[in-house]
């Protein structure tokens, strides 16, 4: 699992934009091997990382394992999303700002794709606030 977040956050490394990688399960000694749909989980990581470019500078990506999950804490220093939004920006072609994105080409899929590829792997997403400024989306895969 590292060396794929590895692989997906690489090319999105820049001078402006800047992505961390932490594993917080200091018990766990030996690579983190975990059955998923490669391609989905790395769609599902690169949409996150692009939503957080649109607003902000900095991702913290963040692994452990919780009793039979393995959960995935990706934060952000962007915008922010109300609390009444949060169920919202989950659904097909919904976008907050529209006017902010028309110009990038966004059509308010990335979310609703992330959603769909963690209910594949029996999986949970939900939105949190993060101690970053932005949000923290929470990725619950069970192993």
């Amino acid at each position: 699992l590292v060396k794929l977040l590895e692989a997906v956050i690489e090319p999105h490394q820049s001078p402006i934009f800047n992505i961390d990688l932490f594993y917080i399960d200091k018990k766990h000694t030996g690579p983190l091997i975990v059955p998923l749909k490669i391609e989905l989980i790395k769609r599902l990581l690169t949409n996150l990382i692009v939503n957080s470019k649109v607003s902000g500078t900095c991702v913290h990506i963040s692994v452990a394992q919780k009793e039979r999950f393995l959960q995935l804490f990706v934060d952000d220093n962007g915008a922010g999303i109300p609390l009444s939004e949060r169920e919202n920006v989950f659904k097909p072609f919904y976008r907050l700002d529209t006017a902010r994105h028309m110009q990038s080409g966004n059509v308010g899929l990335g979310l609703s794709i992330v959603r769909d590829a963690m209910r594949s792997h029996g999986g949970q997403v939900f939105i949190e606030d993060s101690l970053l400024g932005g949000i923290r989306v929470v990725l619950n895969l069970p192993v």
